[in-house]
Order: structure tokens, then C-alpha cells, then sequence
């Protein structure tokens, strides 16, 4: 497993792609806080929230999607997996170091962006109060969220194999399909929305952090975690098997 993780993170690392990636992850956090304080009169002196910082994660995440979609397909399709498989035992091994480096990854642009973002603040008139009602809880939900989301991604890259479906799909479900099913007043289309992974992310950014409580759902934080965890299972262990069953392109 070891020699896995190292041959995805020097895959990771020698790529020129990955650089660009991570100037666009952080960016889409402290590029919105570089714009407010350098647009800002200098007259008043606004206190942001960790809600507000939780939206420019939207960027991030986008961004995020992208990246995964487009390594793991593009890895598949040209073929360069073949190499790793003959150096292990077993294919899973590659599905899983890929996984982890992939999530290393975003999670330390994550980190890094914030805290160019509560620097920005900083430094302009601007001010940041994470102090009081779960500031940073909500900040580290939201990028447990935002991994949940690159996973899928990831899995579905390995069952379509294909970039822009890798790619298309998770974004339109963002942006359009689940907030379609949740606002169509039919009982049907409500009792199925209140398993769908987006609102229950935001009925648990709610729980520990109320300003961000979303009334939609009417079940309990346990089932609202069972719901996402299973969303984010299913996408990744059908990965798993088209990444362990079926052959790679030549």
C-alpha cells in the first residue's frame, strides 16, 4: 500500500497540471477576500462569518470536481495505470492510494486557501469572527462535504471513464438536479429529496452551525449522515469495481 501511495503522489506531483490546479483551488478561496478588500472604501469595518467564507467554497468545490474527474479518467483512458497494476497484488490497492492522494490534495488546498483568505482579512479593514457558534466546526463540515463530492466524482470517472460525463454529471447535480427534485411540491419528489446528498450536507451545516440551518429535512442527524455516507459509497465502490473488473485501455 505504501509503495502505491508513493506512485500516486509522484504522479501527482510531476504532473505540470497539478500546479494550475492548485493555483485555482486556492485562488477561488482568497481570490473573493482579495477583491472585497481591495474594493472596500475603507469607511466601515464589516465582521464576515464562517458562512461567508463557506461560500466561496462553491468555487472551490467546482474546481475540485474538475480536478478529479479529469486526473482519474484521463489517467484511465491513457492507459498509464497498466504500469502500476503489474507492480502490485491487487488492483484495489491503486483505487484506494489514488483516493487518499486525491483527497490529500484537496484538503491541503483547502487548508491553504483559507488561511490565505483569513490573511487578506487580516491585513484589510475587514474582520473574521470564527470564535463563537461553531465557526470552525462548520468550516471542517464543509470540507468533509466538499471530499464526499470529489470521491463520487472520482467513482464515476472510473465507471464512465470518460472526462466530461466524470465531469458534467456531479456539476449538474450540483447546480440544477437536486435543487429541481426538491422544489417540485409533489409528495413523491419530497420524500425522495430528503435523502439526496446536497440537502443533507446543508441540514448538517446547520447543526453545527445555526446560521447556515436548513428546514427542508424533517429527519435526525443520524440519518442525514447515513444518507451522504451512502451516496458517496455507492459512487466510490462502483469506481471500485470497474477499477478492479474491468480491463484498461490499451
Amino acid at each position: 500500500m505504501l509503495s502505491a501511495l508513493k506512485s500516486e503522489l509522484l504522479r501527482l506531483l510531476t504532473l505540470r497540471s497539478t500546479l494550475v490546479y492548485a493555483v485555482l483551488l486556492t485562488g477561488a478561496l482568497y481570490g473573493p477576500p482579495v477583491l472585497i478588500v481591495a474594493l472596500d472604501s475603507g469607511s466601515e469595518s464589516p465582521t464576515y462569518t464562517a458562512a461567508d467564507l463557506g461560500q466561496f467554497s462553491v468555487i472551490f468545490m467546482i474546481v475540485a470536481i474538475v480536478f478529479s474527474g479529469a486526473s482519474t479518467a484521463g489517467e484511465i483512458r491513457r492507459g498509464s495505470l497498466g504500469v502500476t497494476f503489474l507492480t502490485q497484488r491487487s488492483r484495489w490497492v491503486s483505487y484506494l492510494a489514488r483516493a487518499v492522494v486525491v483527497c490529500l490534495f484537496v484538503t491541503l488546498n483547502f487548508i491553504v486557501g483559507m488561511a490565505l483568505a483569513l490573511g487578506v482579512f487580516r491585513v484589510g479593514s475587514a474582520q473574521v469572527d470564527l470564535s463563537g457558534g461553531g465557526g470552525v466546526a462548520y468550516l471542517g463540515l464543509n470540507l468533509l462535504s466538499l471530499l464526499s463530492f470529489v470521491l463520487i466524482t472520482m467513482g464515476l470517472a472510473a465507471v464512465t471513464r470518460s472526462t466530461a460525463a466524470a465531469i458534467a454529471l456531479p456539476l449538474a447535480w450540483l447546480l440544477f438536479i437536486e435543487s429541481l427534485v426538491a422544489s417540485v411540491p409533489i409528495k413523491a419528489f419530497q420524500e425522495v429529496a430528503q435523502w439526496l446528498p446536497l440537502v443533507n450536507w446543508s441540514y448538517l451545516f446547520g447543526t453545527v452551525y445555526p446560521p447556515a440551518a436548513s428546514e427542508f429535512i424533517t429527519h435526525g442527524v443520524g440519518p442525514a449522515i447515513a444518507a451522504v455516507s451512502v451516496a458517496t459509497a455507492i459512487f466510490l465502490g462502483g469506481g471500485w469495481y470497474s477499477h478492479v473488473a474491468r480491463d484498461i485501455p490499451a
